[in-house]
């Protein structure tokens, strides 16, 4: 692994909140920083031996890994139906989106593509989904009887440790206040499913990369649930320590020498 102070910091073309943040924070550190055009590296930096450092969406990512010489780490698909039910308390299964059209009831349904050919979330049956949905493939799709959250938080996770945390939705709306800032209305609840992900960690970190995020929750019954595993290359920083962010995210992109 190449020293910290050899990190070159990439960053998609569209300027957002997350990508500023991280701007910052690399500047602080006295790395490079490039904003991407049009999803390419530019054309000198093609040959530098940087510890290439991505940040972006997964469409972008992908682009940038065929390009320049890294591995991007992510989780594996399905990690979600492998974990024991006292970790994600809901039945999720994964089928085809032929599956998915013949729902009859409520279900939470996200593609498994990164083409994204509907967007995730509740459809009220199959007909619904199937109205936006943009593709006519049988590509396979991740399903989830539907729980009720109180709120959720998202953890960015190094070595089997959570390193920073902050919560997102707390009662269905954005932990924000009137001015944008990211809140915490919530210590002991946060540092609860702080801990809940060490627990989870603590069994189960060998089925995940050593740089990763995890999104847990309250449920309406008071049991606190893992809700999905994503790439910290490509998830949103919310309340979570910038710096502390960064150095998960400067691990999830190998540069392969």
């Amino acid at each position: 692994m190449m020293p910290p102070e050899n990190s070159h910091v990439l960053l998609p073309p569209r300027n957002s909140e997350d990508a500023t943040r991280i701007w910052r924070a690399a500047t602080a550190r006295k790395w490079p920083v490039t904003r991407l055009q049009r999803w390419q590296v530019p054309p000198h930096l093609l040959n530098e031996t940087y510890d290439w450092v991505l940040y972006g969406e997964p469409v972008l990512a992908y682009a940038v890994a065929e390009t320049l010489p890294i591995t991007l780490l992510e989780p594996d698909p399905d990690w979600l139906i492998h974990l024991p039910n006292e970790y994600v308390r809901r039945r999720v299964w994964i089928g085809k989106l032929s599956d998915a059209f013949a729902l009859s009831k409520p279900t939470f349904v996200k593609p498994m593509s990164i083409t994204k050919p509907f967007t995730a979330g509740v459809y009220r049956n199959g007909e619904e989904l199937k109205k936006a949905c943009h593709v006519d493939n049988d590509e396979e799709v991740m399903m989830s009887e539907i729980v009720n959250w109180t709120s959720e938080y998202r953890c960015y996770v190094l070595d089997g440790k959570p390193m920073t945390i902050s919560p997102y939705f707390v009662d269905g709306n954005a932990a924000r206040d009137d001015s944008g800032e990211w809140l915490n209305p919530n210590p002991e609840e946060s540092d609860a499913v702080r801990a809940f992900i060490a627990d989870l960690l603590e069994g189960h970190a060998a089925t995940l990369p050593r740089s990763i995020v995890i999104d847990a929750g309250r449920l309406d019954d008071g049991s606190i649930a893992v809700i999905e595993a994503n790439s910290a290359w490509g998830s949103g920083l919310y309340g979570c320590d910038t710096a502390t962010a960064l150095d998960v995210i400067a691990e999830a992109t190998i540069t392969n020498q």
